[in-house]
């Protein structure tokens, strides 16, 4: 039941209670100690229960309260919570690494590491205790229902975008929590598998939880092309079907699954024309997935699969593709437009660049445009949201002089270059936002009619819509990368952290800090394991420990005050496997940022507030009621970009990106020996353009028939940071309202 809270947690901020009602005797009552310690122990956490919640729970007896409160709690733990050993290597470490000497700080470091990690400049022994003075708000958790969590497996399975591995766990996880209560045929009668990853990957689930019926998968009518079928295959086979990795280790295929996607292929080649033309793009991961089918097996059965195999095998396909590209060559503006016109989303993709051949050929870009509009409502959403957003951004972002391009599958290895083209004219930028804007609302007047709104457009400014989640770091509280989260104004220090807790291989992990100024030129020293201060800019590591088999904790504290002084724009935080060891193999790791007010930070911290838990001490250095955001590290990299603090502004820019980056000439790969390629990851993702979900919502606004209210007590839908549709709600933006 732990994990089931977890999830639902994650997806909406909600628990269960099971049973909702009981029949309780007068003596079985929970009694207000209880209730009041629950609610402190939550508060503790950052969090408070809804009204419903706690009335909910106050009709449980004794025994199933604690029960039930236990494991909403652990969950909240597991996710927001700190844990037993984070305590800084050096106690009080802002002040005295700071102050300290160079050769004390050097000889620490050498006796730790000689040693193993076995000694420690001090005994620590601070825990984490609730806080004396809160400077970010509590969190409300409310009470949900089986039925409310059973419908995001739909808002998973028919998310627009590419889920990430924790909706995945989270998708399986609820298709074996109502396995009793839920059909094969109910799932897949509401699925409307818009995206094709996550179709094959729901597809491959429902197998593996139905009694591995086969005979299920050609009952399938959403595979439609041969790419779909190729995804088929290769997930079988225990290949990326994805179809973004270029190295492969199959597995063998069952034989009745084979002659499943067999059937599949030949239903589709000889339903769609195009169907060999499609896979002329992966011929050469065709020529490999072939040899797992053995279509020679079936082609008595199959002869459209087997012919279409064996003409992959022994033929060159020229593709569309070679097609567009040979228009392109020729300059015949005419036959690129005929081309796109067949394939909408590939004209969204490339319409740039056809305007811009359009200029250079002498021939009205407004031809281009026109043709667009004709098939811009048959593009999908997400990719007119991007091209809107991309196409705004080259007068609006301030860092115009740079272009970024964002590879599938890894957004780590964003790339960089300068911007030498000609600016395209503001009429033209404004042309392609209309037709894209017009496009994306003739999409969504088909939905439902929103009735009484409740919109508060300004807090909500700085959050992006979540199209880029396929990647995505675990979170409580999912984050749209890219999105800016304010700080309150009297927040003077900010405090970086990571955990990390491994098995018997010991496995080091760093946290690292670097400044830069708004051109992305380094200001003064990187603070890590080799250097545990920034004097002048008073940026302070906690100490580097080298083994975390009890756990340890990293931290990085920064004196806001101090950043401006030194003109500091940006400072970009890091988490690194120095033992090259990916995240995956760890037992638990997690990073993120936290706020402290000077106040706050100058106090012993030593409060007192009624115990919930006994063995508290008075001190703490983590304190999960301050974290602003927070994620799990558990895919398989081995460098992370995880957020940047804008100075300027005030704000957490969030990244979340993750690298597999290998060795480089012999060093480990530290930020320090890859400080060039960090950089040019943050300037990516701070240049990059996101579309805004008050933009999204602005659009539905505009599409859909409603009625704005002032007060959130008389709306039907309530649309802000806090309540109701939030840029967090990842699940429901990316199923309903794309």
């Amino acid at each position: 039941m732990k994990e089931i809270q977890k999830a639902y947690l994650t997806i909406a901020k909600k628990v269960l209670i099971c049973p909702e009602i009981e029949d309780v005797n007068q003596e079985d009552l929970i009694s207000l100690d209880n209730i009041n310690a629950f609610i402190l122990n939550m508060q503790s956490l950052g969090f408070v229960p809804s009204h419903k919640l706690l009335f909910t729970l106050g009709l449980l007896s004794q025994d199933s309260f604690i029960k039930q409160t236990k494991d909403i709690q652990d969950a909240l733990i597991d996710l927001y919570g700190g844990r037993k050993n984070m305590n800084p290597m050096y106690k009080d470490f802002f002040d005295k690494n700071l102050n300290a000497s160079d050769a004390t700080l050097a000889s620490n470091a050498i006796m730790h590491y000689y040693t193993n990690g076995k000694w420690k400049p001090e005994n620590n022994t601070l825990s984490i205790e609730m806080p004396q003075q809160r400077e970010l708000d509590f969190k409300v958790i409310d009470l949900g229902s089986k039925n409310d969590l059973k419908q995001y497996i739909y808002s998973i399975a028919n998310s627009k975008v590419s889920i990430s591995q924790n909706q995945k766990y989270m998708l399986k996880l609820l298709l074996s929590y109502f396995n009793e209560t839920i059909t094969y045929y109910d799932i897949v009668n509401n699925l409307n598998m818009s995206n094709k990853e996550n179709m094959i990957y729901t597809l491959k689930l429902l197998y593996d939880m139905d009694l591995q019926d086969a005979f299920r998968i050609t009952s399938f009518n959403h595979i439609k092309t041969s790419t779909d079928v190729l995804r088929l295959a290769m997930i079988f086979a225990n290949g990326d079907y994805t179809l973004s990795s270029h190295s492969h280790k199959f597995k063998n295929i069952k034989r009745p699954v084979r002659k499943a996607i067999l059937h599949l292929l030949d239903k589709v080649v000889k339903e769609n024309k195009t169907a060999l033309e499609d896979a002329a793009k992966y011929q050469k991961l065709w020529i490999l997935i072939a040899e797992k089918l053995h279509p020679g097996d079936y082609a008595l059965r199959c002869p459209n699969a087997m012919e279409f195999i064996s003409y992959i095998r022994n033929n060159k396909i020229r593709s569309w593709y070679s097609k567009i590209e040979k228009a392109y060559k020729e300059e015949n503006i005419k036959d690129i437009i005929s081309l796109l016109s067949n394939k909408p989303g590939e004209f969204a993709r490339g319409l740039e660049r056809l305007i811009r051949l359009a200029i250079k050929t002498n021939t009205s870009p407004l031809i281009v445009i026109e043709a667009f509009e004709h098939v811009a409502a048959d593009v999908a959403s997400t990719l007119l949201l991007q091209l809107s957003a991309y196409f705004q951004d080259m007068y609006y972002k301030p860092y115009k002089d740079v272009r970024t391009f964002m590879p599938k599958g890894n957004l780590a290895k964003v790339t960089c270059i300068k911007e030498t083209r000609e600016p395209l004219s503001p009429g033209i930028v404004v042309l392609v936002c209309r037709a894209c804007n017009q496009a994306l609302i003739k999409q969504f007047s088909k939905k439902e009619d929103l009735g009484k709104v409740f919109i508060q457009p300004s807090e909500l400014e700085g959050y992006t819509v979540p199209l880029k989640t396929r990647t995505a770091s675990k979170q409580l509280m999912a984050l749209p990368r890219g999105s800016k989260i304010k700080l309150p104004e009297d927040i003077n220090f900010l405090r970086m952290f990571t955990y990390w807790k491994h098995g018997s291989e010991r496995i080091d992990i760093d946290l690292s800090a670097i400044s830069l100024d708004e051109k992305f030129n380094q200001v003064g020293e990187i603070v890590s394991y080799r250097a545990l201060r920034e004097k002048n800019l008073q940026i302070v590591h906690s100490g580097d420990f080298v083994s975390a088999k009890e756990g340890a904790a990293e931290y990085i504290d920064m004196n806001i005050s101090k950043l401006k002084e030194n003109k500091v724009k940006y400072v970009a935080m890091s988490v690194n496997s120095y033992s090259n060891i990916p995240y995956c193999d760890l037992e638990e790791c997690f990073a993120g940022i936290s706020v402290l007010s000077k106040e706050t930070y100058n106090k012993s911290k030593q409060s007192k507030v009624k115990e919930c838990h006994p063995k508290r001490t008075p001190k703490r250095t983590f304190d999960p009621t301050n974290v602003v955001i927070r994620c799990d590290l558990s895919n398989d990299s081995i460098f992370s970009a995880v957020l940047v603090y804008d100075v300027e502004n005030h704000e957490i820019i969030w990244l979340d990106a993750s690298s597999d980056i290998s060795l480089i000439n012999g060093y480990t790969h530290d930020l320090d020996n890859n400080k060039k390629k960090f950089i040019e990851c943050v300037q990516g993702f701070i240049c990059a353009s996101y579309p805004k979900f008050v933009d999204l919502m602005n659009l539905h606004l505009i599409a859909r028939n409603h009625e704005l209210v002032d007060t959130p007590e008389e709306a039907d839908l309530i649309i802000s940071l806090d309540k109701g549709l939030t840029p967090y709600c990842t699940e429901e933006i990316n199923s309903n309202w794309l």
